[in-house]
């Protein structure tokens, strides 16, 4: 390979690809265009090629040199750590976790229907199982209640005396539940399904006591005053543990390793996503599921935070996330 014609005839990318990092080193990456991105990514990988191939030919001489050092640059450049900026976590909150709500929703939607799924195996089986709700929640727990509902205070069970304490007690429990509906993936899925079959199951068989006791309607516009938010966690959650547990099974064209890295990029979006609804979702059971609130009134308060909930998630402006993704 003739020296002077392998600088002739790539100079013209190597001086592009120069300008262009150059470019990248003043204003920053999220600075350059989708289509810029896609060039740039172009002109680095035809650097690589370059600089393989001077390295083989031309070891010692100032070409090689000179594509060592601008491909370490653009490297360097393109893939540095970014600092943690307001702007950057405004950004990952208001733009990048919904994106990947709407790309993964078929997970979240999934998770969704194995818990409703439960729900409702677990409700219907207390037809032909009569002691399915004290095997799934507990003797306590049922003579508890039965006990408020010959009281007429049949929801008195989410009642507390002391709200900041039941509040601080609630998140963390919440937090420790989408949590393990998220881990659980790592078991190619299987853990995450099974953590929202018995809550499924639990929720059903609970829902059937009250049901029994013509108290179904109080039920529901008393634990979903926290529970559309609480609720909408877990199915997020386990939509992220499915995700997961999906990179594991069907890698596709990847090896499992590097699946599992990108889709749990992903999955660690959505559960920091849900963090501050969860926190929410916890003042909300603390401090006014308690409360002796109307029908009306709990059910004005479920469509709000549902709204909101929906809005944030699903509502928020469409944006391509490719525009902010590395080349």
């Amino acid at each position: 390979m003739n020296y002077e014609r392998f600088i002739q005839e790539r100079e013209s990318d190597w001086k592009e690809l120069d300008k262009m990092l150059r470019k990248v080193q003043s204003g920053g990456i999220k600075r350059l265009s989708k289509n810029d991105l896609k060039h740039l990514g172009r002109l680095y990988r035809t650097a690589t090629s370059h600089l393989a191939a001077a390295r083989t030919y031309f070891p010692s001489s100032d070409a090689t040199r000179y594509l060592n050092q601008l491909v370490a640059q653009t490297h360097a450049s393109i893939y540095r750590p970014q600092s943690l900026r307001i702007r950057n976590i405004f950004d990952l909150f208001s733009r990048e976790i919904p994106i990947v709500f709407r790309r993964r929703i078929g997970y979240i939607a999934l998770a969704l229907a194995i818990f409703v799924g439960a729900a409702m195996a677990g409700f219907l089986g207390c037809y032909f199982e009569e002691e399915l709700p004290r095997i799934m929640v507990g003797d306590k727990y049922i003579d508890k209640t039965e006990e408020n509902i010959a009281k007429g205070d049949p929801c008195a069970v989410y009642k507390t005396g002391v709200k900041p304490l039941a509040s601080s007690i609630i998140m963390t429990n919440n937090i420790g539940v989408t949590f393990y509906a998220f881990s659980s993936g790592i078991l190619m899925g299987v853990g995450t399904i099974l953590i929202l079959i018995f809550n499924g199951l639990v929720f059903g068989s609970i829902a059937f006591v009250f049901h029994q006791h013509q108290y179904f309607i109080e039920f529901m516009s008393t634990v979903m005053l926290h529970g559309t938010i609480e609720l909408s966690c877990i199915f997020i959650a386990g939509g992220a543990g499915l995700l997961l547990g999906d990179a594991l099974v069907k890698p596709g064209n990847r090896f499992r390793k590097d699946a599992l890295v990108q889709n749990g990029k992903e999955a660690v979006k959505l559960i920091l996503g849900i963090a501050p609804w969860l926190i929410l979702a916890g003042i909300i059971e603390g401090f006014i599921t308690p409360m002796n609130l109307s029908l009306p009134a709990r059910i004005a308060i479920i469509m709000v935070t549902g709204t909101l909930f929906i809005t944030y998630f699903a509502g928020v402006r469409k944006a391509s996330l490719e525009s902010s993704q590395v080349p």
